[in-house]
């Protein structure tokens, strides 16, 4: 690579340069942002956000709170006798819960509540080993952390809303109905997929590839005439610059 041959082009057809840069710069900025006014002052926003997950978590029990009981306790149901809190069932309950988290009703209803634009999911947690727990971790995914959170914790809100609706309408006795108690609000959301720069980074240097490549094609149409033959080999520069003086 000639070094000083690329310098001296460069530096020949340092206007066109720097139009490609300014060009560069422009294009660049404009495809990683959007300008915007609010206020009447002018902003520059990201045209894709950040989008962030906060979750809530929601546990599965029944009244009375088995799980401090070290015996465990059985009602008569007419059958076989149950056990109150079996851990079984409600892991069952939860994984069944999981989905009910994120059918339409319950996203409608969190929506409204929290006024943030999301998508919400829901899965069962599971210990180290994969053994299922009556424990549901509610996810919620916005285009900012705030509005994560709200959506996450909304999203809660809308189903134990609908749980207990749904128990009053099928008139379940308090005693034997299942109750969602949230213990773990939001906190800390992460992001889930990052703002990316590749398209402005790429678009900034092919702006400037085409603007090198013109000025060594302009240089090749209009060479500068003291240099010309020199170049060309037919005349030392030292030579030629000695005759010019």
């Amino acid at each position: 690579m000639n070094l000083d041959l690329y310098s001296r082009v460069l530096w020949r057809f340092r206007a066109l340069m720097l139009a490609g840069l300014g060009l560069a710069l422009l294009l660049s900025v404009f495809s990683y942002a959007k300008l915007e006014f609010h206020g009447g002052l002018p902003h520059l926003v990201p045209r894709k956000a950040e989008i962030f997950s906060a979750q809530a978590r929601l546990f599965v029990t029944t009244p009375g709170f088995p799980w401090g009981n070290a015996q465990e306790k059985f009602v008569d149901t007419g059958g076989s006798p149950s056990a109150v809190g079996d851990p079984g069932r409600l892991t069952s309950v939860a994984t069944l819960y999981a989905q009910l988290a994120t059918s339409d009703v319950v996203r409608r209803g969190a929506l409204a509540r929290s006024k943030v634009k999301g998508k919400i999911s829901a899965q069962v947690e599971s210990t180290q080993i994969g053994t299922l727990l009556p424990v549901i971790d509610v996810q919620a995914a916005a285009p900012s952390a705030s509005g994560s959170m709200k959506l996450a914790e909304a999203a809660a809100n809308a189903f134990q809303a609908w749980v207990t609706k749904q128990q009053a309408a099928a008139h379940i006795p308090d005693s034997q109905r299942v109750i969602v108690q949230m213990i773990a609000r939001p906190a800390k959301p992460t992001v889930l997929v990052p703002r990316k720069a590749t398209l402005s980074i790429v678009l900034f240097l092919i702006v400037l590839m085409v603007f090198t490549a013109a000025a060594f094609v302009l240089d090749n149409l209009r060479p500068e005439p003291r240099t010309f033959l020199a170049r060309s080999g037919a005349v030392d520069p030292l030579d030629e610059l000695k005759r010019a003086a």
